[in-house]
């Protein structure tokens, strides 16, 4: 069991499955996102403010086309992999508070670019770094060495949430102006380097 399924199970959280929630409360379940999702998806979208949609997609959105949301929640599980919290209340009414993606560079390449979407007044408790560390899991078994992703350079919370779950190993370089590119370690502990060469 990866270390991100045991912190959230610690949390009440169940990855790919359901738990038992309190009587009344609301349920947490990460789980793969799907084309059964379209729906739910577009609702998390248009829930963004702008100031989440800016730096989720590094420019300002003021809705999606179906084609769009389509393509986000049609992942094929081997170049663009994709999971999602969802909040079960216990009327049955779901929504998807946030999402993890990555699309591998390449045929059969060794790195990809990841996403992490939280919806806001679900931001700042741990969410993302949870979807994010499940997300790390799934790229190891798939043979994603590295991750790299462009963002903006006054991205403090994405930044701060890479540093956080690369132990500190994420790598800034300076892209375009006002932009970044981090490169992440998939495996924890291991400088890039080290991944290189292995």
């Amino acid at each position: 069991m990866d270390k991100a399924i045991q912190e959230g199970r610690a949390q009440g959280i169940e990855f790919e499955g359901r738990t038992e929630a309190a009587a009344g409360e609301p349920r947490l379940v990460i789980r793969e996102l799907g084309p059964a999702d379209k729906d739910a998806m577009r609702v998390a979208l248009d829930r963004l403010t702008p100031e989440s949609s800016y730096r989720r997609f590094m420019c300002h959105r003021s809705g999606f086309t179906d084609r769009e949301v389509a393509q986000l929640t049609d992942p094929d599980g081997i170049d663009h992999v994709a999971v999602c919290a969802v909040l079960e209340g216990p009327d049955g009414a779901s929504e998807i508070v946030g999402t993890a993606r990555y699309f591998r560079f390449g045929a059969a390449g060794d790195a990809a670019e990841p996403a992490i979407m939280v919806v806001d007044g679900h931001q700042g408790i741990g969410l993302g770094r949870l979807l994010f560390r499940r997300l790390l899991s799934v790229a190891q078994g798939q043979g994603i060495r590295t991750f790299e992703c462009e963002l903006l350079a006054t991205n403090t919370p994405m930044k701060r949430l890479l540093d956080s779950v690369s132990g500190g190993l994420t790598e800034y370089v300076q892209a375009d102006p006002g932009c970044v590119v981090a490169r992440i370690p998939t495996r924890a502990g291991a400088p890039l380097a080290e991944q290189r060469a292995a």
